[in-house]
């Protein structure tokens, strides 16, 4: 059985995503220059210019197509299957039912109903009772989702989407957005959220750099029931919900259900303990429906007074109104009669209380991983069953069936996981933690879990990414045997291996990258405290710096490179010659790399430039092969730091360089070499950007455009990405006709060339409109390369005759900014430059706006705070410089003082020519 991570396409992919890291970098933009032409002047502007590719959806994963908008109806009812009566809560189905109306004759938006109470109080069945009227009335589509986590709760609305053929997609945002877009067709549909846990439906509106997206629909017309013990969780959220609250049962009611538990398996025969015992049994129970159920299906099954069970209650530590002192007699009975099933229960008991798939529990593959007594258990049909059945009679085990009426998944309630893990003493919880470990890992390594026909490695590793979450958090609250070194080394290996995996998946799928670093994190310490060698403990730290680097946490991405430089450098300095030296070097050269990449986001160009150095003397040195395309790469690296310091010709040299490293092949080309020349094209297209070629830059984004699946059928984020810059430079070619129109003397030239430059604009809108939507789906993962959209669309609603539009989109991406840098950063700068410009062009004069940092500034001071980042962090002659003193010389009223300005522009933009040669 192969143990290890073995999905070779993940691996690949995850390796272009790293190769593509230099490109795409930490934030939204890089600098560059501009030419334009506005109120008939020309002008170097500030402009972005993001790397290519984020990731590599246009050469893998999944494609699909959108669906035209027409209603659908989907008639399907999923909700948990009991076989308990319902009794009572009349008035609370009443109510509910008429909240939701209410919501619906009001604003015929999102209907939300919040049913709320304590633990076992019978949240879950009322709302599946509610559900399956709904669904006998409206044979809609009725869908049960389980929410107790937001991994778990994210994993069940992909199933849904799956169901409803919502086309696939790397990322998972991308699918969320195509479901909601696929429930807008659906009429009178109805989604419950199950056990609503605090922010298991996504950060809060105040925990702005908690870009993960909302998992309610918020913006599409429906009705939700949500289910929670948690009594405002969406108040939390600013989101309007009727609630309907629960309490235990009265006396009459809780009667009537465990008499009706009673007599459910007995055909109708009234055996039942006379009625004042019940009530004093119910009493002590404080009728709460859980404790009621699980009393009378073990009074039903074991066939005893109930007066002897109430007896043996009282001898119980403690009864009340929770469910311990039941759930304890339920779980002693059952292992008295099955021994087996305690050790079933503590297995479980570890794993996510919902979603536990019984092929987890069945497959021959992972038998050898747990211990031989509940091996043999497993392999057993017919004894599994038994057990199982008999687990799910005493209410200890809840059991799914898949459409096929088979055992799908079985869940265990949060309470009887608690209550079977304090009945463990130290030794035993981290035994069966351990060995959690080790089948999750090991499922997760093989893709397990996934129905045939359906994308197994995908599939599968999604249904575990709640138990792996599960994991995470049970190490985070009593894991001390990850980090012993006397403790079971198999397992801590395997651990790290878990988190590992984890996390590149999680990558994978464009997942909010907190998230990824946070498993990242966990392989380091692990690894830091004795688990794997030099190199292993090495890799997962620069998986760390690159996630961190990846947030735009460029200081402590910085500092960790320069930890692991140190490092490094003290392994190799003990190393013998051999393949362990060999695969060092080339750990401490992507080390150095990363730090470059890192120090040109913090605008160290030199320090940058020689950290790509060190690391070609670190290939030569160790004699490693070294690929045309890995030196290609980092020629493009050089190219992007010569670029972004304002030296063009020197980028343009070394693209050429990486250019004629990989040159054309007859016949079919290795997929990797298409994606670097599609980059390459790309970064040739920005770089004529940024020289004032907007002709030649507009030729070279086109052809990169062409190389990656159209948008918007294919949801692709790279081709947004080549978009939004080509539709920067359609729009300065609009604004470039249209001042041409201005000054022609003939009607029919000015008529012609008009249109041409509506055209020009409306291409432009069009594009970056799709640009936009790509990156709005991302931004959890990348939002600061959504707000390198908000630039571009700030100035082309500028152009477009929309200032106010303008002004809030650049507002936006100045604050996420001066959020993920800080305010004295280039990019912030870039956004200060467009925003006075748009100052300047809708007035009136000394106009205030309010920044992020609270500074409530006019066009002057917008643009004086430009200037000073860019002289401060980019030198007094750098090209971004022209247009900020250009524009600040149209601010003053002084002629003596703007003519100084245009002089210093000047010089500005003859010392660019200078040095380009």
């Amino acid at each position: 059985m192969a143990l290890g991570y073995s999905d070779r396409s993940l691996v690949t992919r995850r390796r272009i995503k790293v190769a593509l890291s230099y490109v795409t970098g930490a934030g939204a933009a890089f600098l560059s220059v501009i030419a334009q032409d506005t109120h008939g002047t020309a002008l170097l502007s500030l402009a972005t210019s993001a790397g290519v590719l984020a990731g590599v959806s246009a050469l893998s994963g999944y494609s699909g197509v959108h669906r035209p908008r027409t209603e659908r109806r989907t008639s399907h009812l999923k909700i948990p299957s009991r076989s308990e009566p319902f009794v009572g809560r009349d008035e609370e189905l009443q109510s509910v039912a008429a909240k939701l109306r209410l919501q619906e004759e009001n604003s015929g938006a999102l209907r939300v109903c919040v049913i709320h109470g304590m633990g076992g109080v019978g949240k879950t069945e009322l709302a599946a009772h509610f559900a399956k009227s709904r669904w006998d009335e409206t044979a809609a589509l009725v869908w049960w989702l389980k929410a107790s986590t937001y991994e778990l709760l994210t994993s069940q609305l992909l199933e849904l989407a799956a169901f409803l053929d919502v086309p696939g997609h790397e990322s998972k945002s991308v699918v969320l957005n195509r479901l909601w877009s696929r429930l807008r067709e659906e009429p009178d549909w109805l989604l419950v959220y199950d056990d609503v846990q605090d922010r298991s439906l996504g950060p809060l509106r105040s925990e702005r750099e908690d870009l993960r997206p909302f998992l309610l629909p918020t913006d599409v017309s429906g009705s939700v029931v949500i289910t929670t013990q948690v009594i405002n969780v969406l108040e939390k959220y600013d989101i309007a919900a009727e609630r309907v609250g629960l309490r235990q049962l009265g006396p009459e009611d809780g009667l009537a259900l465990l008499q009706a538990r009673i007599r459910a398996r007995d055909d109708g025969a009234d055996d039942a303990e006379d009625t004042r015992v019940l009530d004093e049994l119910g009493s002590a129970l404080g009728w709460l429906p859980l404790s009621l159920v699980q009393a009378g299906s073990y009074i039903d099954a074991e066939g005893v007074p109930a007066r002897d069970y109430l007896r043996k209650l009282r001898e119980r530590p403690s009864i009340g109104a929770d469910a311990d002192a039941t759930i304890g007699l339920a779980i002693a009975r059952v292992v008295d009669q099955e021994p087996r099933a305690e050790d079933l229960l503590r297995l479980c008991a570890f794993l996510a209380p919902e979603g536990i798939p019984r092929q987890l529990l069945r497959d021959p593959r992972f038998r050898p991983l747990v211990p031989p007594s509940l091996g043999m258990l497993l392999a057993e049909e017919h004894g599994f069953s038994k057990v199982t059945r008999l687990l799910s009679d005493r209410w200890l085990l809840s059991v799914s069936r898949s459409r096929q009426g088979d055992a799908g998944h079985y869940s265990m309630h949060l309470q009887i996981q608690r209550s079977v893990k304090e009945g463990m003493d130290d030794r035993a919880r981290a035994m069966w933690s351990q060995t959690i470990v080790r089948i999750v890992e090991a499922a997760f390594a093989e893709g397990a879990g996934a129905s045939s026909g359906q994308a197994a490695d995908e599939i599968g590793r999604e249904r575990l990414m709640p138990h792996v979450q599960a994991i995470r958090r049970d190490i985070e609250e009593d894991g001390a045997w990850a980090v012993d070194p006397r403790g079971d080394t198999a397992a801590r290996e395997a651990l790290a291996r878990l988190m590992h995996q984890a996390g590149d998946y999680q990558e994978h799928r464009g997942v909010y990258q907190r998230d990824v670093l946070s498993y990242y994190a966990h392989e380091a310490w692990i690894r830091a405290n004795g688990i794997g060698g030099d190199r292993e403990r090495i890799e997962s730290l620069l998986d760390v710096a690159r996630q961190k680097y990846r947030l735009a946490d460029l200081e402590a991405a910085e500092k960790e490179c320069g930890s692991l430089k140190a490092e490094c450098e003290a392994v190799l300095s003990s190393c013998p010659p051999g393949a362990e030296r060999s695969g060092l070097l080339r750990l401490h050269a992507e080390c150095l790399l990363l730090r470059a990449d890192v120090l040109r986001e913090r605008v160290k160009f030199a320090e940058a430039e020689q950290s790509v150095v060190e690391a070609m003397g670190l290939f030569q040195e160790g004699g490693l092969e070294w690929r045309g395309l890995d030196r290609a790469r980092t020629e493009m690296r050089l190219g992007q730091i010569h670029r972004n310091a304002g030296h063009l010709s020197r980028a343009l040299g070394h693209y050429d360089t990486a250019g004629a490293l990989i040159p054309p092949e007859d016949g079919e080309e290795p997929a990797e070499h298409a994606l670097f020349r599609a980059e390459l094209v790309f970064c040739k297209g920005i770089l004529e950007q940024d020289r004032g070629n907007l002709e030649a830059a507009e030729a070279h984004l086109r052809s990169a455009l062409s190389r990656f699946p159209p948008n918007p059928d294919s949801d692709n984020f790279e081709t947004a990405q080549v978009e939004k810059f080509l539709a920067d430079v359609v729009r300065r070619r609009g604004e470039t006709t249209r001042a041409l129109a201005r000054n022609t003397r003939s009607p029919l030239a000015r008529l012609r060339l008009s249109r041409s430059a509506a055209r020009q604009l409306h291409e432009a809108d069009r594009l970056l409109s799709q640009a936009v939507d790509q990156h709005r789906k991302r931004r959890e993962a990348e939002n600061h390369k959504y707000a390198a959209c908000l630039n571009k669309r700030g100035s082309l609603r500028l152009a477009q005759g929309r200032p106010k539009e303008a002004e809030q989109d650049l507002l936006e991406a100045e604050a996420i900014y001066v959020t993920a840098y800080k305010a004295d950063h280039p990019y912030r700068a870039k956004t200060l430059a467009r925003l006075g410009e748009v100052l300047l062009a809708a007035g009136p004069a000394g106009r205030k706006v309010t920044l992020a940092t609270g500074d409530e500034c006019d066009a002057k001071k917008v643009l004086d705070m430009a200037e000073h980042i860019f002289v401060s962090r980019l030198g007094p002659c750098h090209p971004v410089l022209v247009a900020v003193y250009e524009r600040l010389a149209r601010c003053t009223a002084d002629e003596a003082a703007a003519a100084a300005l245009r002089r210093r522009a000047a010089q500005v933009r003859e010392a660019t020519r200078s040095a380009e040669g």
